[in-house]
């Protein structure tokens, strides 16, 4: 499977690899790379069955199985462009795979930069439980009415709480709907919460700096950053008083300014 890349910027200048989250695409960063283009050379990725990287439209003995093999497709997507050392950057599910891929790849990992993404379940029964749902979560939709009423429903999750009457929604909401449905259930059962391993002491042993970014008015992931600092210590947290879960649609300035800091380009 091949992912689709888009690249910005001077390749001269540092390399950022920014992974998107659930129901997003490379170009869900918007709001983020006018702001990061001077400082860095950006490549934004389409995640398996998001975007232009479809399972529809590839053989399916190609397609990743297991979560292992989104992050080896990130890796391999990056050589194919040529980029060996690099900033990391991930959001929510991109967070997950990113936290994947500087697993495999350490040495080519400059700086983790996460944003409200979980270091996976430690419990079996717990993570089987959450596989179950995640597999289930888009099996009724059936029409693109469906999937907008989805999505409608999927906003007000307390997760998005200062989301829920903000003038970005609709276009949140306009950019998701993009996505085949279909594509995103089969990147789900690989993808999906419920199949991300438990990470935290391997992450724990590495010597890669690592940045948490997080809103918090999300108590989900808030409580997902103290988990994360107690295991792994020199963690670095990086909280949002004003927001939620999507923290760089809602403060792009500052979350452009935190990862740039967080890269060590800046004093």
């Amino acid at each position: 499977m091949k992912l689709h890349a888009q690249t910005y910027g001077d390749p001269q200048n540092p390399p950022l690899v920014m992974l998107h989250g659930f129901m997003g695409r490379g170009q869900s960063f918007a709001p983020l790379i006018p702001l990061l283009k001077p400082h860095f050379f950006l490549t934004t990725l389409d995640l398996p069955g998001h975007g232009r990287s479809l399972f529809s439209q590839t053989p399916q003995s190609l397609w990743p199985k297991r979560f292992e093999d989104a992050g080896r497709l990130v890796l391999k997507s990056l050589d194919e462009i040529e980029i060996k050392s690099f900033f990391l950057y991930g959001y929510s599910m991109g967070g997950r795979i990113a936290q994947q891929v500087c697993l495999l790849a350490p040495d080519r990992v400059r700086r983790l930069i996460l944003e409200s993404a979980g270091l996976g379940i430690p419990g079996l029964e717990e993570r089987k439980v959450r596989k179950q749902k995640d597999d289930a979560l888009l099996a009724n939709i059936k029409t693109a009415g469906d999937f907008r009423r989805f999505l409608d429903k999927w906003h007000r999750l307390p997760l998005f709480c200062t989301l829920w009457d903000s003038p970005l929604l609709p276009g949140l909401t306009a950019s998701k709907q993009k996505n085949n449905v279909t594509d995103l259930a089969r990147a789900l059962k690989v993808l999906g919460v419920g199949n991300h391993p438990w990470f935290g002491p391997d992450l724990a042993k590495l010597d890669v700096p690592i940045t948490y970014i997080y809103g918090e008015k999300d108590a989900r992931y808030s409580q997902e950053a103290q988990k994360a600092i107690e295991i792994i210590p020199r963690l670095n947290p990086a909280p949002f008083p004003g927001a939620s879960h999507n923290v760089h649609i809602q403060f792009p300035a500052q979350a452009a300014e935190t990862i740039i800091k967080a890269s060590g380009l800046t004093p």
